[in-house]
C-alpha cells in the first residue's frame, strides 16, 4: 500500500496566544520573559516593596487590563493582587489571594482557517502530525466544521494530550486508520524539571494489513530567549525513547515536528545522529531548497524514519502554500500574512509498504 505520512505546525487552529501573534521576535521575547518573571514575583510568600513595584511595571507595560490588547491578565479567583484602577500591588503575599496567570488570545482570521484546511488537503497524509493546536475539541471541531467541507471528508481518528505549555500550543494527530495505543511523556523529568515544553506522545496507528506505525510528535523549546540546552535535553529523551521502545531495524517508526533548529546544529545531533534514523529531506533533488519556515532559508520541521520506512520511500516533498511570500507560489486565498495558513510549511513522504 502508498503511505503518506506528514507533519504541519498549523500555529493554531481558531485562536492563537497574542503573545505569540507578535511580527517582532523581540517583541515576543520580552513579553515571554515578563510572564516568566511574574510567575516568579507572585510565587514569594511575602511581597517586598521593590517586588511590588517590579509587578506594578510589568501589568502597566503589558496593558493587563485592556482586554483587546494585553498579551496576557491575571486571574483573580479570591483575593486580590493589584488594583484595578492603579495596578499597584495590595498583596502582602502568595497566601493572600487565590489566581493565577493566563495568557490572551487573538482570534485567528477566517481564512486563515480555511487555507490551513486547504494546506492539509493539498497535503492528502493518511497519517498526520499537527503542531501548535489549541485543544482535542477545537481539533475535533476544526476537523469536522472546516476540513470536511474543503477535503471533502474528514479524518476518522483525532487525538490529542493535553500537554506542559499553559499557552494550548499542544501536539496533536490527524489519521485515517486506528489509533491503537498511546503513550505521554508530559511527566518526564531531569533535575527536577519537564522535559518537553509539550510533550512527545508515541501513537501506534494500525494500518489495514494489521503493521502498525509508530508516530512520536514534537515541538521543541523556540530560540526565543536561547533554549538550546533545553532543546538538545529533549532531543537526547527522544533518543532514550527510541531506544527504550523501539526498533529502527525493524519497526515503522516516525519522529515527527517543529525542533525549531536546523540540521547541523549541537542541540539536535544527539537526535540527528540516531544510527537508523533518516531525515526524508535527505532524499529531495541535489540542490533543492529545504527550508520549511518563512522566517528563515533553513529546515525546522522534521520527518524522521526508521530504517523499514527509509526503504520504502516513493516520494518527498515540502508543502509551502499557505504561507504567504513573494518568492514562492501559494494559494490564492492566500493574500497577506494575515491569511497565511501558518509561517511554516508541511512536510511529507509517501511510502510504498508491502
Amino acid at each position: 500500500m502508498l503511505l503518506r505520512i506528514a507533519t504541519f505546525n498549523v500555529e493554531n487552529l481558531f485562536r492563537r496566544p497574542r503573545a505569540l501573534n507578535a511580527d517582532d521576535p523581540e517583541m515576543q521575547k520580552a513579553v515571554l520573559g515578563d510572564i516568566q518573571r511574574l510567575n516568579e514575583l507572585v510565587a514569594k510568600k511575602n511581597y517586598s516593596d521593590p517586588d511590588k513595584e517590579e509587578m506594578t511595571e510589568i501589568l502597566k507595560r503589558n496593558k493587563v487590563e485592556s482586554p483587546t490588547k494585553r498579551p496576557f491578565f491575571v486571574n483573580q479567583v479570591r483575593g486580590r493582587l493589584y488594583n484595578k484602577n492603579t495596578l499597584k500591588i495590595t498583596a502582602k503575599g502568595r497566601d493572600a489571594w487565590v489566581g493565577w496567570i493566563e495568557t490572551d488570545y487573538d482570534t485567528i482570521d477566517e481564512e486563515a482557517i480555511r487555507n490551513t484546511a486547504r494546506v492539509i488537503d493539498a497535503v492528502n497524509a493518511d497519517v498526520l502530525c499537527l503542531v501548535e493546536v489549541e485543544n482535542r475539541l477545537a481539533l475535533d471541531q476544526f476537523n469536522r466544521e472546516i476540513n470536511r467541507p474543503i477535503a471533502g471528508s474528514a479524518y476518522g481518528q483525532n487525538m490529542l494530550i493535553d500537554g506542559n505549555d499553559p499557552r494550548r500550543i499542544d501536539v496533536a494527530i490527524l489519521s485515517r486508520f486506528p489509533i491503537n495505543n498511546m503513550r505521554s511523556h508530559i511527566q518526564d523529568r531531569a533535575n527536577g524539571q519537564q522535559i518537553f515544553s509539550r510533550d512527545c506522545p508515541e501513537y501506534e496507528v494500525l494500518l489495514p494489513s494489521g503493521t502498525s506505525v509508530w508516530l512520536l510528535c514534537n515541538h521543541f523549546k523556540s530560540k526565543i530567549g536561547g533554549g538550546g540546552p533545553k532543546r538538545r535535553q529533549q532531543a537526547e529523551r527522544v533518543k532514550q525513547i527510541l531506544g527504550e521502545n523501539h526498533n529502527l531495524q525493524n519497526d515503522l517508526v516516525v519522529v515527527a515536528g517543529d525542533f525549531n533548529d536546523t540540521p547541523n546544529s549541537q542541540p539536535l545531533s544527539p537526535l540527528l545522529q540516531v544510527n537508523r534514523l533518516h531525515d526524508v529531506l535527505d532524499h529531495l533533488p541535489a540542490g533543492a531548497p529545504r527550508f520549511t519556515s518563512k522566517n528563515g532559508p533553513h529546515q525546522i520541521d522534521y520527518l524522521l524514519v526508521s530504517d523499514p520506512l527509509e526503504q520504502a520511500i516513493n516520494s518527498v516533498r515540502i508543502e509551502r502554500q499557505g504561507i504567504f511570500s513573494n518568492n514562492f507560489p501559494h494559494f490564492p486565498e492566500v493574500t497577506s500574512a494575515t491569511t497565511s495558513a501558518s509561517d511554516h510549511a508541511a512536510v511529507v513522504a509517501e511510502f510504498n509498504i508491502p
